[in-house]
């Protein structure tokens, strides 16, 4: 399979150049998805957000991708995230299709990311996605080539400590801790790591050598840092080997966002 060369940044990178009020990644991905036909496909809402970054060695990530590692300042990420996902419904028939679509869209959610790029376009893969409704995990795959996975899920928060414990219904390793929120919510700053790890409004999926991608938009991220109180993430290395020395280098969190707008999937060459 032919690979583009991996690419490296010391910021973010848009698609071109924009107007001066359309340079953040938010307005960027939002002005796309309003020149696309169709555009957005659905609705949802994305609560309880928690991201837990990793460095990774970039050989060994590459392994486990068909798609160009997209670096920042030569280092390779990972992140396994928490959210909850509810209210799905297509954008041209909101109220009748929430209800329909509630039984098999709304669930928990622990995904296990990486940051790519096909050619000028940056995004994000998710290597595996866990979730708490088993009926998500039949749909997911099919029409988005996502890698879903069955998972149990006990998730709290008391006193501003929210406790996670998330494993795979089947398969070793889990990922388990307490993260206490520190700071006020804002937005990430322009050209840092966390703009780099959060501000993603592209996703790529590979199934079976059928590589697809779908586009989002949401306004960007209000998010916090989070004090790590306890960690395991055996999960990274009982799912892939390669990734058993990840090592964490941020966290944070975010109450979420509504309204999000989620893309149809497209054939990616």
């Amino acid at each position: 399979m032919n690979r583009t060369p991996t690419k490296q940044r010391t910021g973010r990178a848009g698609d071109g150049a924009m107007c001066a009020e359309c340079r953040s990644p938010s307005a960027e991905a939002k002005a796309r998805m309003e020149r696309t036909d169709g555009e957005p496909l659905l609705l949802a809402d994305w609560t309880a957000v928690l991201m837990a970054h990793f460095e990774v060695d970039p050989a060994r990530l590459q392994r486990l991708t068909p798609f160009a590692l997209d670096l920042f300042q030569g280092r390779a990420f990972v992140s396994l995230v928490v959210f909850h996902m509810d209210r799905m419904r297509l954008r041209i028939l909101p109220g009748p299709t929430e209800p329909l679509f509630a039984p098999v869209t709304r669930s928990w959610f622990l995904n296990l990311r990486t940051y790519v790029r096909d050619g000028d376009e940056a995004g994000i893969q998710f290597l595996v996605e866990w979730l708490s409704n088993r009926l998500s995990v039949l749909l997911g795959g099919p029409v988005y080539g996502l890698p879903y996975r069955a998972g149990k899920f006990d998730l709290s928060q008391d006193s501003g400590v929210r406790q996670i414990c998330v494993r795979p219904r089947r398969g070793d390793g889990r990922f388990e801790g307490e993260f206490e929120a520190v700071g006020h919510d804002q937005p990430c700053e322009s050209g840092s790591e966390t703009e780099f790890l959060m501000e993603r409004y592209t996703a790529f999926t590979d199934r079976g050598g059928r590589r697809r991608r779908f586009r989002i938009w949401h306004p960007p991220w209000q998010q916090r840092r989070c004090r790590v109180l306890r960690c395991e993430t055996s999960i990274l290395g009982a799912t892939f080997p390669d990734l058993s020395e990840a090592r964490l280098t941020s966290v944070t969190c975010s109450d979420g966002v509504g309204d999000v707008w989620m893309g149809g999937p497209e054939r990616v060459n």
